[in-house]
């Protein structure tokens, strides 16, 4: 004899704006331990702005721990790219490196190029400081990271082109730059890995 109960299944429970800020947040200390990249941190964090139900949010940061550990020390300590310097010629860096909370620029007759998209960061704050005489020097960060770029030029260009807004939680990104006869541009880029599109799917 069947049961003629249909047993329904529990309503998915709903998220709330707090919920929704506290996964940021540990998304944003994620960023900052290195666990997650910039660009990781902007897709995450958008996904979370979104999410209506807990389980969203704990696909999220399933992968991340609630909270740094003593073992995050060794991370913490890792060699970090603080100077970048071309002159006559050209330096490049992107991939994943770890990039210090202040950071030094110089193209004299040279061309330097920074991508952060998949850099870890060990502070919420970077300050990047830009010199280049008769030289260029591009930033790309991710799209949906804060940025602000000021300073000053003579006879050169400095321009920010940012195709989104800073989502909450955003590390800041600070860039100074001084610019005679060269160049100084900051743009955003977005590079989603496959994973992270399939977790934006689900």
């Amino acid at each position: 004899m069947s049961d003629s109960t249909d047993m329904a299944s529990p309503e998915p429970t709903r998220a709330s704006d707090q919920e929704r800020h506290n996964t940021v947040e540990r998304l944003r200390d994620a960023c900052v331990d290195g666990r997650i990249t910039l660009d990781e941190f902007s897709a995450r964090t958008e996904i979370a702005l979104r999410a209506t139900t807990h389980a969203e949010l704990a696909t999220i940061v399933n992968d991340l721990p609630l909270a740094t550990t003593s073992d995050d020390v060794g991370a913490s300590q890792r060699a970090t790219r603080r100077h970048m310097i071309a002159i006559l010629g050209s330096s490049e860096n992107r991939g994943r490196f770890r990039i210090g909370s202040r950071v030094n620029i110089i193209a004299a007759v040279g061309s330097c190029e920074l991508d952060l998209r998949e850099a870890s960061i060990t502070e919420s704050h970077i300050t990047i400081r830009v010199f280049t005489l008769v030289g260029s020097a591009e930033i790309t960060v991710p799209e949906g990271i804060d940025v602000d770029m000021g300073g000053f030029s003579l006879l050169g260009s400095r321009s920010l082109h940012v195709s989104a807004e800073p989502l909450p939680g955003s590390p800041l990104i600070t860039i100074k730059a001084y610019s005679i006869l060269g160049s100084v541009e900051a743009r955003s880029r977005s590079r989603r890995s496959r994973a992270l599109r399939e977790l934006d799917e689900d």
